[in-house]
């Protein structure tokens, strides 16, 4: 189990409809061992729990939202987090760019989007539905909370002995100062460094 979370554009409503061969199924993104702010963001405008598209699982483990109000949403986000200071700015705007491109792209479009996050669940004990609807409930339909929690913690330095070690560490793993560290793990929270149509499962 490769413990991702996963982004697909859909054109079926899932809580009404099965996955099947005739239904139009496109990758967008994937991400290790976490479930990015932009993912919640996307799926966040008329969203509902939904039975998984990928796994099989009979309960409610995935999460569904409406494409274009929720890329929507997003791009006046990340519109706004550019005018400040909170990130290295040309690097956020190379990803901004990117994110447009790709979630512009016709190709790319659905009706619908839907977020899954099974083996990211998997990694707990909790039963995957128990956390997927937890995962909605705080954090999908209060959407604005969730982005002002990120906002605090990129805010937030972390200046405990232990976290300046780490970040030490990794800086000279990567052969990069403990800024570009810091602003790369800010950058992995909000999850729009990778769209692609080939993910782990398609």
């Amino acid at each position: 189990m490769a413990n991702r979370s996963y982004l697909y554009s859909i054109d079926f409503d899932s809580t009404i409809e099965k996955r099947s061969d005739d239904k139009k199924i496109i990758g967008l993104s994937e991400w290790a061992y976490m479930i990015p702010l932009a993912y919640k963001i996307l799926v966040s405008q008329n969203s509902k729990l939904s039975e998984s598209i990928i796994f099989g699982y009979d309960k409610p483990i995935a999460i569904i939202g409406d494409f274009h109000k929720g890329r929507e949403k997003l791009f006046l986000f990340l519109d706004e987090l550019l005018k400040t200071d909170l990130l290295d700015k040309q690097e956020l705007e190379a990803q901004i760019n990117a994110t447009k491109e790709y979630l512009y792209d016709t190709k790319n479009e659905n009706k619908y989007i839907i977020l899954e996050c099974g083996e990211i669940y998997d990694m707990d004990s909790e039963a995957l539905e128990e956390q997927n609807k937890k995962l909605y409930e705080n954090e999908i339909i209060k959407i604005d909370e969730a982005i002002k929690t990120f906002i605090t913690e990129i805010q937030t330095p972390k200046t405990t002995e232990d976290e300046k070690t780490r970040l030490a560490i990794l800086a000279r793993r990567h052969n990069m100062s403990v800024d570009q560290i810091i602003n790369t793990e800010k950058l992995d929270l909000l999850g729009i460094g990778y769209w692609s149509d080939v993910l782990y499962y398609s």
